[in-house]
């Protein structure tokens, strides 16, 4: 799952508003949270490993109505969802 925003916090509240929508949707329709989604790709954990060398990964803790929500979050440099366009 990935958001974005113009600063780190709208980020992060974009990110904990879209996880919380989808886990609200899996319990209302009897699905274990997230299970529609799969592990990330290698690149998003290779730009969260090189970005936690740097920056301290953030641990997210809020509450929400059907309990509460952590997740590890950290800035990155580069976005695993665009490719470089490189010239050889």
């Amino acid at each position: 799952m990935e958001a974005g925003g113009r600063t780190a916090e709208a980020a992060l509240d974009a990110l904990v508003r879209v996880a919380a929508a989808h886990i609200a949707f899996d319990i209302r329709h009897g699905r274990p949270p997230l299970s529609a989604f799969g592990a990330a790709p290698r690149s998003y954990w290779n730009a969260y490993g090189t970005s936690s060398m740097i920056n301290k990964p953030l641990e997210v803790l809020r509450m929400e109505p059907h309990g509460p929500f952590a997740c590890s979050v950290t800035l990155t440099k580069d976005n695993p969802a665009i490719r470089s366009s490189r010239i050889a």
